[in-house]
């Protein structure tokens, strides 16, 4: 097994109280080093600029590149910011599922996970949203099909929230299968109701339990 992550992505700044914040992950890296996991952890590389492009718009990346600040922290929409860290923070996050993707591929390890942040499924091919800069899934996601031994793709997203930026960056690409369950109606309200054969929804009313 591998553990991948990086110190920018703990210092990935946000504005004051907001709910995706370094403790988040400097709480599990800390359980992970005080555990018999701590000998699989491993530095997160950066992506290359042409993995990003091939899920991202080449405006997307310019887009944050010019709002990257150099001090404090500013809003790339209301709920997303950045601080002088979150580029390099979200490039390495993408550059680990990438690095986890050729660990599996090369059977160097049979599991990968990432400990990273900030988070990627919010984000489209042309927008920044919900704390996520970079769609570091669909970035991996598109790293291994360029393996000629790979030839579909499963994305399975869990979370409270509709992972709408794999919808959005994949909803033409056959490949590539994206099931999402998730609360609705809830954030973000958005690409749950585009209709494609490789599209999977599991909308769930709040409170659902387990058995339903």
């Amino acid at each position: 097994m591998r553990i991948y992550t990086h110190e920018d992505c703990l210092q990935h700044e946000v504005a004051p109280g907001h709910p995706e914040n370094t403790e988040r992950l400097t709480s599990l890296i800390t359980q992970i080093k005080s555990s018999e996991l701590a000998e699989h952890l491993r530095s997160a590389p950066s992506v290359e600029a042409k993995d990003v492009l091939a899920a991202h718009a080449s405006s997307h990346l310019s887009f944050l590149e010019s709002m990257l600040p150099e001090q404090d922290v500013v809003p790339v929409d209301a709920d997303t910011w950045m601080g002088p860290h979150s580029m390099s923070a979200a490039l390495h996050a993408a550059g680990a599922v990438c690095a986890g993707v050729r660990d599996v591929m090369s059977n160097t390890s049979n599991r990968v996970f990432c400990a990273v942040r900030p988070p990627g499924h919010h984000a489209e091919r042309n927008n920044a949203m919900g704390f996520c800069l970079f769609n570091s899934i669909a970035i991996g996601a598109h790293h291994a099909l360029q393996n000629e031994n790979v030839e579909r793709v499963a994305i399975l997203d869990f979370d409270v929230h509709h992972g709408n930026g794999s919808v959005d960056i994949f909803a033409d690409c056959p490949d590539v299968l994206v099931c999402s369950s998730f609360q609705h109606p809830h954030f973000p309200n958005r690409k749950h109701d585009i209709k494609r054969s490789n599209i999977v929804y599991s909308p769930l009313d709040a409170g659902t339990t387990g058995p339903q």
